[in-house]
């Protein structure tokens, strides 16, 4: 649950199960669940709840041997009440919805589940939605999960975004933040441990994990102290070509934030976004130009030879550095390239 709360829309996540756990008239057709919408559901067996908290979409179904392999893109949350009370009232109302359409749920206090966990149903399309994005959704999804025994004193993360200069957040797609080349991002993760227990969370440290020669962490660590903060992170893309993937990973800390922490290591791809249409077509209008005075250099009250020579240095600026070639030609357009 950890991980699948703290990736934003659009990542993947993969649960497994074995066979038996797949409803029967599934397992014949497992493919024809490509596709469908998923709502991830924990079961709480101290409390014999249900508690729904996000939805995704199937877009991997891998049988291999008696194990069952489901990957999905993450999507909305589940939206839950900031009062506590409404909060607890919200889950018994679900848990009742659930048992209504299907008889053998929630099962029976304290017990493992003895029926089918991967089955069809029509219960979450009246369940209200939030946007993943949205923090106080975030945070009622996530104390509604903690009020499961289990997580009590567990630290949850929220990966905010991936943001650059501009503030502007790198979109997800194909699973991948999409990043420029030779920029830096502001990576913001929110840390909250919704039901801290007796004891006082001590202040520990979080990082950010990458691949040094694709990404420069300028700042890797940071330090969560009590049971919510915002951290920021800071990492420079070096010179990759259009494409190109790397990642980054918050590994897990055993000992972050209490004794019992879940173990959970995030994983965040990263794909290098290809040269926007605007600085396509100027570069190749520059180069045009300047290949064009390199051989006819006539330009009225000018030296051929000057005018050659500008033609040549710009020309081969162009190719090996457009960005900042462009921004000293005009200024005033935004090509990034201070970046």
């Amino acid at each position: 649950m950890n991980e699948i709360m703290a990736l934003p829309a659009g990542m993947r996540y993969r649960n497994r199960f074995d066979r038996q756990w797949v409803d029967p008239p599934l397992r014949g057709d497992l493919q024809s669940l490509l596709g469908e919408a998923v709502l991830i559901v924990l079961r709480d067996p101290g409390n014999n709840t249900l508690i729904p908290v996000r939805w995704g979409k199937i877009v991997t179904v891998q049988p291999v041997g008696r194990i069952v392999y489901f990957e999905y893109h993450l999507g909305d949350l589940v939206e839950y009440s900031t009062a506590e009370n409404v909060r607890q009232q919200e889950i018994v109302d679900h848990t009742t919805t659930f048992a209504a359409q299907h008889s053998w749920l929630p099962g029976t206090a304290g017990q493992p589940m003895g029926n089918a966990a991967v089955f069809r149903s029509t219960v979450g399309n009246g369940f209200h939605r939030k946007d993943s994005s949205d923090l106080t959704a975030w945070g009622n999804a996530v104390s509604a999960i903690a009020t499961a025994d289990a997580y009590e004193g567990i630290e949850f993360l929220k990966v905010v975004g991936l943001f650059g200069p501009d503030d502007k957040p790198a979109t997800v797609r194909a699973e991948s933040f999409l990043v420029k080349s030779k920029t830096v991002y502001s990576l913001r993760v929110f840390q909250h441990v919704p039901r801290p227990g007796s004891a006082i969370i001590p202040s520990h440290s979080i990082e950010v994990n990458t691949f040094a020669t694709h990404v420069t962490a300028l700042r890797f660590r940071q330090q969560a102290v009590g049971k919510y903060d915002m951290l920021t992170f800071v990492l420079r893309v070096l010179h990759l070509s259009p494409g190109e993937r790397t990642s980054m990973e918050i590994p897990h800390r055993p000992d972050a934030a209490t004794s019992n922490n879940a173990l959970t290591s995030l994983y965040l791809p990263l794909t290098i976004t290809n040269p926007e249409p605007a600085r396509l077509a100027a570069m190749l209008v520059l180069l045009v130009t300047c290949a064009v005075l390199m051989f006819w250099p006539h330009i009225r009250g000018l030296p051929e030879d000057v005018v050659r020579n500008i033609a040549t240095v710009v020309f081969v600026l162009t190719l090996t550095g457009p960005n900042r070639t462009l921004s000293t030609i005009w200024p005033s357009w935004p090509w990034g390239g201070s970046r």
